[in-house]
C-alpha cells in the first residue's frame, strides 16, 4: 500500500512539473502598436465587404505587422507546436468578425470574412485581400513560419505564395485594432496560450509647404484677415486624401499644437490690426485623419499704404507674469513671454524678476491684449517609467487619472485623448528614437484663472493657452498674470521646474553581470539579473561599450511579461537602451534572467571594464513595487573556472608598453618573458598570480628600440607565446 502511495505521489509530482514546462518568452501585456509610413496599396485589402469608415473607402490602408512568438520547454521529450488565431476587424465597426487560423488556413489571396462567430471559425465568405493581377501561384497567402529546435521554438505570422512556400514575408495588415492568440502545446499534454491586441496605424506625418511670405495692406476697418490658402503652397499625405486633410493657421507664439478656434474647430484665418504693422511670423498647419501633424513657418508683411491706421495712442504696461507648475506651484524658469501682436518674444520687453517671474514696465503700441507663455526644451525632464504606468492604468481603467492637468500631460501626441499611442511616443523619447515629441512642445501653459468645463475630460472643450490683458484705465494695463504649467509626459509631476539644486539620495539596486575575459572572436551569452530578490514595476538603463571591442549580436528576452521588440533599442553601435515595465509588480529573484546579451569580442576584452551604464538621457533606475525609485549600478560577479586563460597583449602594435589579461582558477606562480628580434632575453618577471582576473604589464622601459619582440607567459602547466610589435 505504501508503494502504491509513493507511485501516486511521484506521478502527481511529475504531472505538476509537466504543467510548468512551457515557458512563454514574450507575451505582451499591453497592445502592440505597428506604425506605418507607407502609401496605401490599392491592390491589397480592397474589397466591397471591407470598410474603413475614417477614410470613407473600401480600400483599407495597410501596414507591416511583424508578429512573432517564442516559447521554451523545460521538460524532457517535449516537441513544441505553436499555432495562431488572428482576429481581424475588416469592416471598421469595432468587432473582429474575421479569423485566420493557422490550423485551417484560407486559400491564397483570401480570408473567410465574418467567420468569427462560427464553430471552430468555419465558414464565412471567401473575400479577396490580394487583388493583384498575377498567376494564382503568386498570390499572397497566410502562413506559419517556425524556427528553432523541439524545445525552443519561434513562430511568426507570415505571407508566402504557393510557388515559393519557403519564402516568407511580413504580412501587411489593415489599419485598426486586431487581436492575435498563440496556442502552444508540447506533446506531453501541456497547453498554454498568449493573447494580446495589436494596432496597425498611420504614424507618418503629412507634409505642408509654405510660400515664402506675402505682403498685405490694412483695410479701412483698421484690420486685414488672411487665410490658410493665402500661404499654402502644397499639402500631401501617405494615406489621407488631400481633400480630407485638415488645415489650420495661427500667429506664431499664440498657441501650441494644431490651431483650433474657441469651438474646437480648425482655425482657417488670422486677423492683423494697426498694432501689427511690419513683418509678422505665421504658422501653417496640416493634420491627417490619424491625427499626425506637420507645420511650416512663413511671414506676412502688414502695411498701411493708405494710412488707414492714422496716429495710434500709446498704452502703459505694468505687468508681472508667472508660470507655475500645476502640481507644486513652483515657478517654471526660462520661459518666453509674448503677445501675438508683438511677433517674436522680445527679451528687452520682459525682464526677469528675482522670484523667477517676468515684469514689463513701459509704453507700447498695442491692440491685441493676449499673453502667451512658451517653453520647449529638455523634453525628457520628469519623464520616467512611472508616467508610462500611470497612463497605462488610466487607459485600462485600473486607476483612472483624476486631475485634468495630469490628463493633459499624458496626451503627449496632442490628439486630445489618451491612448496607447501616447505611451509609444513617450517610450520612443526615453529610448532615444526621438529627440523631442513630434506633435507637442515640452511644456504647455494654461490660464490659471479658468477652470476646465469638465475636469473629468479636459479634452471636451478648448482650454485657453493665452491670457487676456485687462485695462485698469483708458491707457494703462496693470496686474499680475499667472499661468499653470504642464510638463508634457510628466503625469506624476516629477519634472524639475527651475534651476533649484536637486538632491539624489535614493537607494541603489544592482544589476549583476558575470565578470569575464573574452578572447578576440569569442562569443558569449551574457545574462543580466538583479543582484537581490525584490518586487519591481520596471527598470530602464543604457548599457555602453566600445564598438571597436564588442559587437552586440542579439538581445535574447528572459521571461518577463510585456517584454517585446520595443523593450530594447540601439541608437548607435556601442549603446543599448533597455526599458521594461509592467502595471502589475513582478517578483524577480536573483536567479531570474531579465535578458541575455549575445556579445562577440573583436579584441581581447575584460567585461568588467568594457561594460558600463551610460550617463545620457535614459537614467539608470528601477522602480519597486511600491513605486520607489532606485538608482541602478553594475555589479560583476566572479566566474568560477578551472581553466587558465591567457589573453593577447594590447595594444598590438604598440608605441610604448602593453598589457596582457590573465585569469587563474587559483593562486600560482607566473613567469612573463620578453625577447628581442635577435633572440636575446631583454626583460623577465616572476610573480605570484592571484585567483581570478588580473592585468600584467609589459613596461615601456623593456622596449629599448622599435621592432618585433617575442613574449611568453607560463602559468602552472599553461604556456602561451606570441609576437608584440613596437612602433617608433
Amino acid at each position: 500500500m505504501r508503494n502504491l502511495l509513493n507511485i501516486f505521489l511521484l506521478l502527481a509530482f511529475s504531472n505538476a512539473l509537466s504543467g510548468q514546462c512551457l515557458q512563454l518568452q514574450n507575451c505582451p501585456m499591453a497592445p502592440v502598436v505597428f506604425c506605418d509610413s507607407t502609401a496605401n496599396d490599392s491592390l491589397q485589402w480592397n474589397n466591397a465587404l471591407f470598410a474603413a469608415p475614417t477614410y470613407l473607402t473600401n480600400n483599407l490602408p495597410e501596414g507591416e505587422a511583424d508578429l512573432c512568438f517564442a516559447v521554451s520547454d523545460t521538460c524532457t521529450g517535449a516537441n513544441l507546436d505553436i499555432q495562431y488565431l488572428l482576429f481581424l476587424d475588416l469592416d471598421g465597426n469595432g468587432d473582429r468578425e474575421t479569423v485566420v487560423s493557422s490550423a485551417d488556413l484560407p486559400p491564397a489571396g483570401k480570408v473567410y470574412f465574418g467567420n468569427a462567430g462560427n464553430p471552430n471559425y468555419s465558414g464565412g465568405t471567401a473575400a479577396a485581400f490580394d487583388t493583384r493581377q498575377v498567376p494564382a501561384g503568386e498570390l499572397y497567402q497566410f502562413a506559419l513560419e517556425t524556427s528553432g529546435d523541439p524545445a525552443n521554438r519561434t513562430a511568426c505570422i507570415r505571407w508566402n505564395t504557393a510557388n515559393a512556400p519557403a519564402n516568407f514575408e511580413t504580412p501587411q495588415l489593415p489599419y485598426g485594432n486586431h487581436l492575435v492568440k498563440w496556442v502552444v502545446s508540447n506533446g506531453l499534454g501541456d497547453v498554454d496560450t498568449c493573447t494580446y491586441e495589436i494596432q496597425v496605424a498611420d504614424c507618418q506625418a503629412p507634409v505642408v509647404g509654405c510660400i515664402n511670405g506675402l505682403s498685405a495692406n490694412i483695410m479701412p476697418t483698421h484690420m486685414i484677415t488672411l487665410w490658410f490658402s493665402d500661404f499654402m503652397q502644397y499639402t500631401a499625405d501617405n494615406v489621407t486624401p488631400e481633400i480630407m486633410l485638415e488645415t489650420g493657421i495661427r500667429k506664431r507664439f499664440s498657441g501650441t499644437g494644431f490651431p483650433l478656434d474657441s469651438m474646437g474647430n480648425p482655425q482657417h484665418s488670422i486677423t492683423f490690426d494697426c498694432s501689427e504693422l511690419g513683418n509678422q511670423q505665421v504658422e501653417i498647419w496640416v493634420r491627417d485623419l490619424a491625427g499626425n501633424t506637420d507645420s511650416c513657418m512663413t511671414w506676412a508683411l502688414i502695411e498701411d499704404a493708405a494710412d488707414f491706421c492714422g496716429s495710434a495712442s500709446q498704452v502703459y504696461i505694468d505687468v508681472r507674469v508667472c508660470a507655475r507648475q500645476w502640481c507644486t506651484g513652483a515657478v517654471v524658469s526660462d520661459v518666453a513671454v509674448s503677445n501675438p501682436a508683438w511677433g517674436i518674444p522680445d527679451p528687452d520687453f520682459w525682464q526677469l524678476y528675482s522670484d523667477g517671474c517676468y515684469i514689463a514696465e513701459r509704453n507700447t503700441l498695442i491692440a491685441n491684449y493676449d499673453l502667451s507663455v512658451t517653453k520647449d526644451d529638455d523634453p525628457i525632464n520628469g519623464l520616467d517609467i512611472l508616467d508610462l504606468i500611470a497612463a497605462s492604468n488610466h487607459i485600462l481603467g485600473l486607476e483612472p487619472l483624476t486631475n485634468p492637468y495630469a490628463m493633459v500631460a499624458a496626451d503627449v501626441n496632442n490628439s486630445r485623448s489618451i491612448t496607447t499611442f501616447d505611451i509609444v511616443e513617450s517610450r520612443k523619447l526615453l529610448m532615444g528614437v526621438y529627440d523631442e515629441f513630434p506633435n507637442s512642445p515640452s511644456w504647455r501653459f494654461f490660464d490659471s484663472d479658468v477652470a476646465f468645463p469638465n475636469p473629468n475630460n479636459p479634452f471636451q472643450g478648448i482650454f485657453p493657452e493665452t491670457k487676456q490683458l485687462i485695462f485698469t484705465s483708458n491707457d494703462t494695463i496693470q496686474g499680475d498674470y499667472e499661468f499653470k504649467a504642464v510638463k508634457i509626459g510628466d503625469v506624476n509631476c516629477s519634472a524639475i521646474p527651475n534651476f533649484a539644486p536637486q538632491t539624489n539620495d535614493r537607494a541603489v539596486a544592482y544589476l549583476n553581470f558575470p565578470g569575464q575575459l573574452l578572447e578576440a572572436g569569442e562569443t558569449i551569452d551574457l545574462p543580466i539579473r538583479f543582484a537581490e530578490t525584490a518586487t519591481w514595476l520596471g527598470f530602464q538603463f543604457g548599457l555602453q561599450f566600445d564598438p571597436e571591442k564588442l559587437v552586440l549580436e542579439a538581445v535574447l528576452p528572459g521571461n518577463l511579461p510585456g517584454w517585446d521588440a520595443q523593450t530594447t533599442f540601439q541608437p548607435h553601435p556601442g549603446l543599448l537602451n533597455v526599458l521594461w515595465f509592467n502595471t502589475d509588480p513582478q517578483l524577480l529573484s536573483r536567479e531570474k534572467t531579465l535578458c541575455t546579451l549575445r556579445l562577440r569580442a573583436l579584441t581581447p576584452v575584460d567585461l568588467r571594464t568594457a561594460l558600463q551604464l551610460a550617463t545620457g538621457r535614459l537614467r539608470a533606475e528601477a522602480f519597486t513595487g511600491a513605486s520607489e525609485a532606485r538608482n541602478l549600478q553594475l555589479q560583476f560577479s566572479p566566474v568560477t573556472t578551472t581553466a587558465i586563460r591567457i589573453g593577447q597583449p594590447q595594444p598590438n602594435p604598440a608605441t610604448t608598453g602593453a598589457q596582457l589579461q590573465l585569469e587563474l582558477p587559483e593562486p600560482m606562480p607566473v613567469q612573463l618573458d620578453l625577447w628581442d628580434g635577435q633572440g636575446r632575453l631583454v626583460w623577465s618577471q616572476n610573480l605570484q598570480g592571484q585567483a581570478g582576473f588580473q592585468t600584467l604589464d609589459f613596461p615601456e622601459a623593456a622596449f629599448k628600440v622599435a621592432g618585433v619582440y617575442l613574449w611568453r607567459l607560463a602559468a602552472g602547466t599553461e604556456v602561451r607565446s606570441g609576437r608584440l610589435v613596437i612602433q617608433p
